[in-house]
């Protein structure tokens, strides 16, 4: 992806240890959170195996399809807080909770199942700041998360601001990367849970038991060291390099790290160098010696094609950004910002969140021949206003089904 460049990744993983170092940051206040929804009725692509005689057709997804949120958050010490599962409906039904989590998770809804900006401000008021209080008794919290706009908001920037949390945002594309949560839980999680929907009625009893055999200490702190970040946390001491002696073989080890594709001047010369090696050398075979010949031939032919393919992809990519590039200011504010919880950056982003409100308005009243509107559309609600809601409003609303 093109996020996922190595300049966009140094950048990144300097903000992370300019974050760790200016504020002290424990490996027990580092944190990690995003969302993973699925739908009740099937998590994970099943295969089946058919009679191809049958001339039945087949649905490829039995059961209700119901979407559901599951915001998660791992702690570099191998531990997890309480999930905060966003159901699709205008309330939350006790009989949707098993007794199991009724007072140890939480739970929310909107209209559609997905989070939102108030959905992200719920999870950090009711489920973050609360569960990490006391650990980090007065410490720096660090919290990691990608740059979903109910992560960016500005309610979002000010409450981490006002609780000495410090909230970095990975780059667009590179969460497969750079996210432990990707990197060796929300694959597992799905797994389990696939298989667990095998003989349990319910999706939540599923979830359950899912969670539970995914979310271990074990594969929690896999995720970090996969993401390449638990090291980083437990020793912020930069090594030292060992010196060596530089040798002609150097280039090969060069070849394909300095550009990519590799220049085409520099992989001739790691192939002369290749072919003068294996023919002075008497143990290779001459088949192996035709062989590598061919094979390094075969690779100059394929590094201009791939040149050409490049090239070609790269127009292709710019045609398709500069029809998907989104306008919204927040994302221009932000744009090539990972340390975000700045009152500089806050106050930038609360502006840019009312400018446009304001602008949403004005289309609004075009649209509708100067009829102005009073009430608000879940669009806008989805877009950073809850800045107009009180914020001891109570998020979880329960209610029994008769």
């Amino acid at each position: 992806m093109d996020g996922a460049t190595k300049p966009v990744l140094d950048a990144w993983f300097d903000a992370y240890r300019t974050v760790i170092q200016e504020y002290k940051i424990m490996q027990e206040n580092t944190y990690n959170m995003d969302e993973s929804g699925f739908s009740i009725g099937t998590m994970e692509s099943t295969r089946i195996i058919l009679d191809s005689t049958f001339r039945t057709k087949h649905q490829a997804h039995p059961g209700r399809q119901e979407w559901v949120s599951m915001i998660e958050c791992i702690c570099a010490d191998g531990t997890i807080l309480p999930p905060l599962g966003i159901f699709k409906g205008k309330n939350v039904l006790q009989n949707w909770i098993p007794n199991e989590v009724l007072d140890k998770w939480f739970f929310s809804a909107n209209t559609k199942g997905w989070t939102s900006n108030l959905h992200g401000l719920e999870w950090l008021k009711r489920v973050f700041e609360p569960a990490t209080r006391a650990k980090a008794n007065g410490q720096q919290r660090f919290l990691i998360c990608d740059g979903h706009d109910s992560h960016i908001s500005g309610s979002f920037i000010a409450h981490c601001l006002q609780n000495q949390i410090t909230l970095l945002i990975l780059p667009p594309h590179t969460s497969h990367l750079l996210q432990p949560l990707d990197a060796a839980i929300f694959g597992p999680l799905k797994k389990r849970l696939t298989a667990a929907l095998s003989h349990l009625n319910q999706a939540q009893l599923a979830y359950i038991q899912a969670r539970s055999e995914a979310c271990t200490q074990q594969n929690i702190e896999s995720a970090w060291r996969g993401a390449a970040l638990r090291t980083m946390v437990l020793d912020t001491t930069p090594e030292l390099e060992r010196p060596r002696t530089p040798t002609e073989f150097d280039i090969f080890d060069q070849v394909f790290v300095n550009s990519s594709p590799p220049d085409a001047t520099s992989l001739r010369s790691a192939n002369e160098l290749l072919n003068s090696t294996i023919n002075s050398d008497a143990i290779p075979t001459t088949p192996v010696r035709r062989y590598i010949r061919k094979l390094t031939a075969g690779a100059e032919q394929l590094q201009a094609r791939s040149i050409v393919h490049q090239h070609d992809a790269n127009n292709l990519r710019s045609i398709i950004k500069k029809r998907t590039n989104r306008t919204k200011k927040k994302r221009v504010v932000l744009k090539g910002q990972f340390h975000v919880s700045t009152q500089k950056l806050c106050d930038a982003v609360a502006a840019a969140e009312k400018d446009t409100k304001t602008r949403a308005r004005k289309r609004r009243k075009k649209k509708g021949k100067g009829i102005s509107y009073e009430t608000e559309s879940e669009g806008d609600i989805e877009e950073g206003t809850q800045d107009e809601f009180q914020s001891d409003t109570e998020y979880c609303i329960i209610a029994d089904v008769e």
